[in-house]
Formats: C-alpha cells, sequence, structure tokens
C-alpha cells in the first residue's frame, strides 16, 4: 500500500508516530476500507512502522533521535520532504507533524478530509499523555475528521459544526465520553445506555467513564467544545472486563 499525492478526489492524511501499533492487520484493513488517496507524514522512528505497513511517506519530520542512524540515509532517500529538528526543541515530534498537516492543508491538501493517526499511544506515559493533549488541541481548531488508531483504543472528536462522530461497535461495547475542551454544551448521543443528552454540560473529568453501546452504531455530537471520545478494544472492550457498578453520565 502506497501513500502519495493522488488524483482522487478524495485525500486522507495518516500521521505515523514510533508508539505503539497494534494489530497491524487492522491497520491495514481500515486504510484500505478509506477508498482515498493517502498522504503519509512519519513521525521519526514512525518511519519503521511505515515500512512494516508498506506505506510511503512523502514527509519525515522529528529530531530522528528514535530513528537508528542506519536507516537516515535510506530514508532521507526515499522520501521527498525531510524536517529534522534539534533534540532541545519547545515542540514534540508529533506537534511538528500536525504543524506540517497544518500547512499541507494551506498548500496542497485542499482535498483531504480525514486525518488518521498510529503509533500515537502506547510507550512512555509522558509521552502518551502529551499525544492526548496535542491531538486535542489540535481537534478543537481543525475541520478535519480526526481519528487515531491506538494499541489499546480507538479515538475520535466531537465538535460543533462537523459532522457527528458515528461508529460500529458490538452491543456492550464500552465507550466513554470526555470534554477536550473547558466545557461541552449540547451533547447529543444515540445508541448508548446512559444518554449525554440528558447532561446540560460536561466539564473535563471523568463523568463520562464507561458508558456503553446498546445499539451496533453509535452517534456522537454537541453544540459547543470538543468531546474526546475513547473506545477500547481487546479484552477491556466489554463492560464486563471493568469492575464497579457506578451508573455514569453519559
Amino acid at each position: 500500500m502506497r501513500g502519495s499525492k493522488s488524483s482522487l478526489k478524495e485525500e486522507v492524511l495518516v500521521i505515523v508516530a514510533a508508539g505503539e501499533l497494534g494489530g497491524e492487520s487492522r491497520i491495514l484493513e481500515h486504510l484500505k476500507d478509506l477508498r482515498a488517496g493517502l498522504r503519509v507524514i512519519a513521525v521519526d522512528g514512525g518511519y519503521l512502522h511505515c515500512r512494516s505497513l508498506g506505506l510511503e511517506p512523502e514527509i519525515l519530520v522529528g529530531d530522528l533521535d528514535s530513528l537508528p542512524l542506519r536507516y537516515h540515509a535510506a530514508a532521507r532517500a526515499r522520501i521527498p520532504q525531510v524536517y529534522q529538528h534539534p533534540s532541545d526543541k519547545n515542540e514534540s515530534d508529533l506537534a511538528l507533524a500536525l504543524e506540517r498537516v497544518s500547512a499541507l492543508l494551506k498548500t496542497g491538501g485542499q482535498r483531504a478530509r480525514k486525518l488518521v493517526l498510529l503509533g500515537v499511544t502506547g510507550g512512555r506515559d509522558d509521552h502518551h499523555h502529551a499525544a492526548i493533549l496535542e491531538i486535542s488541541e489540535f481537534a478543537r481548531r481543525s475541520s478535519l475528521e480526526i481519528v487515531v488508531l491506538g494499541h489499546q483504543s480507538d479515538w475520535y472528536f466531537a465538535r460543533p459544526r462537523q459532522a457527528p462522530v458515528e461508529v460500529g461497535l458490538e452491543t456492550g461495547q464500552v465507550v466513554s465520553l470526555f470534554a477536550a475542551s473547558q466545557m461541552v454544551r449540547g451533547l447529543k448521543t444515540q445508541g448508548l445506555k446512559w444518554d449525554g443528552s440528558q447532561v446540560r454540560l460536561l466539564r473535563p473529568g471523568s463523568r463520562g467513564l464507561s458508558n456503553v453501546a446498546t445499539s451496533t452504531r453509535v452517534r456522537i455530537e454537541v453544540d459547543t467544545g470538543c468531546v474526546w471520545v475513547v473506545i477500547p478494544h481487546g479484552p477491556s472492550r466489554q463492560r464486563g472486563g471493568r469492575s464497579g457498578k457506578r451508573k455514569k453520565l453519559p
């Protein structure tokens, strides 16, 4: 599977970082189903994930500390645009990649409607939490549909004036909703046990933890703010894998 500038009407931007991928077959199936041209940005050691997934990045960005030196020459030879930054910098490599996405949208990415992020979860806790903050901040100001395929969960972001988040799930599957902005108003949900539409105001915190899908199709939308939707996969995806019976809204 090649990632390149495409003549198709729609393009999908893909960021591949150096964190944990999870199941490669699941990722490849998702990318195959997109039916769009892929424009791939490798983040430092994420270049190695691109090689294993058969993706050809057009951009490599980062300080290249997690990409073994023996791959540097090959990466520079294959990738049209390489942005190497010093190790001592204020921004994370992921933040620099998101800046590249913004630059693409202003220049040659007008057909892009979606951003998929891979390899941004797991690994060092501080890197994992930094990824949550960086992606949430980007989501608050971006019009792209954003999907994170993580090693233990998938993430989506519901925002006003954007298409609702709609996800196909199994009944009983866990869905957690968190405010990714100071407050969220006008939350509306369908297909969840505890209806988020009853929540007048959602603030950052654990109130939306461990809701449950009651339908094979879940829909989430908001009037103001940004909601971070987390859907675990693997052993923890069903509510039976979690202890405690405290009712939660949404």
